[in-house]
């Protein structure tokens, strides 16, 4: 539920609806399911790339989600697809030798299209 106008992050995971949607205060920004997918997907998503999930901030577009760490690539996941498929991808991706060292200087990694990766 919308509580109050928030330009900023803090102590919590900022989800920024990149449509504009106009939110009332006291009225619901999000479905409860939607809510629940993102929560867990940032979860899974922090523990993977071993970072706070506090340090998150997440586009969404539709069903289009921009994951957007304090450093690192912009990891794009799409809510149509399920959470365990793309992490298990971005986990394929991570294992890969050196990538690790190379990832800081990615653009983005995009997980969005089923079982392909992009990556720039």
């Amino acid at each position: 539920m919308a509580i109050e106008y928030c330009d900023g992050a803090g102590k919590n995971i900022t989800i920024k609806d990149m449509m504009n949607s106009a939110v009332t205060i006291g009225e619901s920004a999000i479905s409860r399911d939607e809510l629940i997918y993102i929560v867990e997907l940032a979860e899974q998503y922090a523990m993977i790339m071993k970072i706070q999930i506090m340090e998150l901030q997440i586009e969404k577009t539709e069903n289009l989600l921009d994951f957007i760490a304090e450093t690192g690539p912009v990891v794009r996941f799409n809510s149509n697809l399920t959470q365990a498929e793309q992490i298990a991808r971005l986990g394929t991706i991570l294992e890969q030798p050196d990538f690790a060292a190379r990832m800081n200087n990615l653009e983005y990694i995009d997980l969005r299209f089923g079982e392909k990766i992009y990556y720039k």
